[in-house]
């Protein structure tokens, strides 16, 4: 609907290099030996979740030679060649997104809640790259965890079960609905951190609901 295939038709003998925008997400394709560029922000609305992600605040560079323009991606940390967006290390980071970082592999009595129990946890890094877990819980006024926090080492590919220890208090009569209402809401947070050594730091986090 855009017309752009008529335009595309028109260019096919001719070098040419296409600029977009609106999305407010950068992008780089090279389409019969052409640069396709969409291009991120300059202050627009932009979740600015980095370069992996394509979004960020830029200005692109154009330097016009007699072979063909000389682009730059220049931002307030640094200047970045065109290519510079890996999409194989986007498609990876989206198995993490998409898909379950942390599994619960036991169930809990709810009729039956009070005593001592264990939690048992898979957790998984999807990705051929190290990864840093950080997986918190929370007490609450009848739940206690022996350890709120737990800090893992991931290696690329791996998958590795977790057990935590933890205690129901007994309610008192009022309290029964309020600890229903507890073990409902418990979720362990996540966080899994993969350091690159082009990107840096990237961080991808959620939750996972236990009970």
């Amino acid at each position: 609907q855009s017309g752009w295939p008529e335009v595309k038709g028109w260019l096919k003998d001719r070098k040419h290099t296409v600029f977009a925008g609106h999305i407010h997400r950068y992008t780089y394709q090279q389409i019969d030996n052409s640069d396709y560029i969409t291009l991120a922000t300059t202050g627009g609305g932009s979740a600015l979740r980095g370069p992996v992600f394509g979004q960020f605040d830029h200005v692109l560079w154009v330097t016009m030679t007699d072979d063909g323009p000389i682009l730059a991606n220049l931002m307030l940390y640094g200047i970045f060649d065109k290519d510079f967006q890996k999409e194989d290390i986007e498609k990876n980071l989206e198995l993490t997104l998409q898909n379950k970082v942390v599994r619960v592999d036991s169930k809990l009595d709810r009729e039956d809640p009070v005593g001592r129990h264990t939690l048992k946890l898979t957790v998984f890094n999807q990705l051929d790259h190290p990864a840093d877990l950080n997986l918190q819980l929370k007490d609450t006024q009848y739940i206690d965890y022996d350890d709120n926090q737990i800090a893992k080492s991931l290696p690329p590919n791996s998958a590795e079960v977790l057990e935590l220890e933890y205690q129901i208090a007994a309610p008192d009569g009022p309290g029964v609905q309020l600890l229903q209402s507890e073990i409902s809401q418990q979720q362990a947070s996540w966080k899994l951190v993969y350091n690159y050594q082009q990107y840096g730091k990237i961080e991808v986090s959620g939750k996972t609901g236990l009970y």
